[in-house]
């Protein structure tokens, strides 16, 4: 339990003398269907920070509920250390609060999973002995140039589990920006990611075929659109603790 709240506090502590510049990069989420309405489905905010410590990446996303004012959030932290990655992933704003915490074992090739939704923890083993990635991580690596075609495992916070991904990577010579797009497709084919790449800055991307698109907006109209939103101190909360009849 320990271990959980000091992941939790990721987003809490002060950060050590910063050894790169703040990365900062803010979309707009669109439908796309044809004769869907023209107003935001949501937001999203990337950021990166880098210090002695290692490396910081976090997304934050605000999606609006439809047909209502109401808005809730998802932030997802990954901190790359050389004593391993750790992930959080908090829902801020749903009926169930879900947290989900992600940490290398001390044996090194297994990631211990938990997951805390209302009162209750589910505590679960990963087995990353073949190799692993975690999503904003991956991102960075494909925004680096160092992605091409490759059969991945990744993480998906969203089923709690790892998942298998086809990853393919198409240029387009001709734009003088080294324009790239990188896709990550299931096993059944269908697609599980798309991200438009103009040298190292994402420009736009989805999750899946058609339907919601993100593309990128200044800073401050990220920041003029989602000031109305959950407060950031939300994010920071601290989950439940895990009681001893925890799955």
């Amino acid at each position: 339990m320990l271990c959980a709240l000091l992941l939790l506090a990721l987003v809490e502590e002060p950060s050590a003398a910063p050894i790169a510049a703040l990365r900062r990069e803010c979309f707009v989420i669109e439908d796309s269907t044809p004769g869907a309405a023209s107003d935001p489905v949501g937001w999203a905010e990337f950021l990166r920070r880098e210090d002695h410590g290692g490396m910081l990446l976090e997304c934050e996303y605000v999606f609006v509920r439809p047909g209502r004012g109401e808005r809730w959030r998802v932030r997802h932290v990954e901190k790359l250390t050389d004593n391993g990655p750790q992930l959080v992933w908090r829902e801020i704003g749903t009926a169930a609060g879900r947290t989900l915490t992600l940490e290398r074992t001390r044996e090194g090739d297994q990631w211990r999973c938990q997951a805390f939704e209302r009162d209750e923890s589910v505590r679960s083993t990963l087995d990353t002995g073949a190799g692993a990635v975690f999503p904003l991580y991956l991102i960075e690596l494909a925004r680096n140039g160092q992605l091409g075609a490759a059969e991945l495992t990744l993480f998906d916070p969203l089923e709690s589990a790892l998942v298998s991904r086809h990853a393919t990577t198409v240029y387009a010579p001709a734009s003088g920006e080294h324009t790239r797009t990188l896709e990550l497709h299931r096993p059944d084919a269908t697609l599980a990611g798309r991200y438009v790449f103009a040298g190292s800055e994402l420009r736009s991307f989805q999750w899946q075929e058609g339907g919601w698109v993100a593309r990128r907006i200044d800073p401050e109209q990220y920041s003029a659109a989602v000031g109305g939103a959950v407060e950031l101190s939300g994010a920071r909360a601290r989950a439940p603790a895990c009681s001893d009849s925890a799955k």
